[in-house]
Formats: C-alpha cells, sequence, structure tokens
C-alpha cells in the first residue's frame, strides 16, 4: 500500500490523560490546553471534553449542523474543478438525504466513497519545544480528497488545487500565476 496526500476535516482530537499526567510538573495543565489548542488550532469551533482516559476536543456540532454540507459543496466544487469529480455528487446526495450531524459523521467509517471517509493520524507534541519530552496527539479525520503519488503526477488535480489556494492568498502579487507544484526528484 503506497502513501497518500489527505485533505480533510478535523473532526476530533484526543490526548490521553496518563500521557498529561507525567508532563504536568513542567507544564499546569491549564497551559497544556492552550498550547495544544493553539498549536493543533482547536481554539474557537471545537469542544473541549473529558472521558475517562482523554481529554477529547471534537468539532462544534452547532457549526456543523449550520456550515457542513455548505463547506463541502464549495470544496468539492474548489477542489474538483479540472474535470473529474470523482463521487461528490453521490456524496451530497446521500448526506442532504440524511437528517443529522451525527449520522452523518458516521457515514465517514463505513468508507463508501473515496471523497469521503473517515481517516486518522497520530502526531507528537513537544512538551516545551523538548526533543526528549512529547504527548501523544490522536487526530480524526473527514478525508475529502486522497490522492496517490502517480494520480497527482499524471493528472495534476491536487496540485492545481494547492495552486489556486496559494495565488488565491496573494492576489496583490501577479507574479504568483507563475507557481506551480510538483513533486522533484
Amino acid at each position: 500500500m503506497g502513501c497518500y496526500l489527505a485533505i480533510g476535516l478535523k473532526i476530533k482530537t484526543a490526548i490521553g490523560k496518563k500521557e498529561v499526567s507525567k508532563h504536568l510538573d513542567e507544564m499546569p495543565l491549564d497551559e497544556f490546553f492552550k498550547e495544544i489548542e493553539k498549536e493543533y488550532h482547536l481554539e474557537d469551533i471545537y469542544v473541549r471534553q473529558e472521558t475517562e482516559d482523554y481529554y477529547v476536543y471534537s468539532l462544534d456540532e452547532k457549526l456543523l449542523d449550520k456550515e457542513f454540507i455548505p463547506f463541502l459543496e464549495k470544496f468539492y466544487q474548489l477542489r474538483y474543478q479540472d474535470g473529474d469529480n470523482y463521487d461528490t455528487p453521490k456524496v451530497l446526495e446521500e448526506l442532504n438525504s440524511i437528517p443529522d450531524t451525527s449520522s452523518r459523521l458516521a457515514l465517514l467509517s463505513k468508507k463508501s466513497f473515496q471523497t469521503y471517509q473517515m481517516g486518522s493520524d497520530n502526531d507528537y507534541y513537544r512538551v516545551k519545544g523538548s526533543w526528549n519530552n512529547y504527548l501523544p496527539i490522536y487526530n480524526t479525520y473527514a478525508i475529502l480528497s486522497l490522492d496517490g503519488k502517480i494520480i497527482m503526477e499524471c493528472y495534476n488535480g491536487v496540485f492545481n488545487f494547492l495552486r489556486r489556494c496559494i495565488i488565491a492568498q496573494m492576489p496583490e502579487f501577479k507574479l504568483s500565476k507563475a507557481l506551480s507544484i510538483w513533486i522533484d526528484g
């Protein structure tokens, strides 16, 4: 199995309480939360809850209720401008037929669609910037774009999407239109 470039919404981040407790002599819990929220962009659209074993940050369900479908419609339109929209029409049709956000998110785990499936990764937060003291961070995503190296190089869809995003961030520079993105080597 190869590696893929995935683009998705971070649905949840979990941090083990046991792992955090090992570092409380280096940093108070409130400071941990502030640092992790800043580092992993969890500040204002995530809700932090505690389970028995984890501190869990989840996307605010009220925000998802309001913005999820319109966001996906716009994202898919921007991402898949180059002709092949993969299975995005079917994804949107299916999600529009589901009345509530939690059921829409449950559909991710079925992995029925290329452009709407569950993904995860782990990261390691370096406590106080130290390579010797780290804290595992567990992330869960709604994958909205998934491209392997060969597909990226042959069709350039994801590269064109990233190029358009960069150009949109730099409208004052005509030179931004000269940017190219590729895999070198």
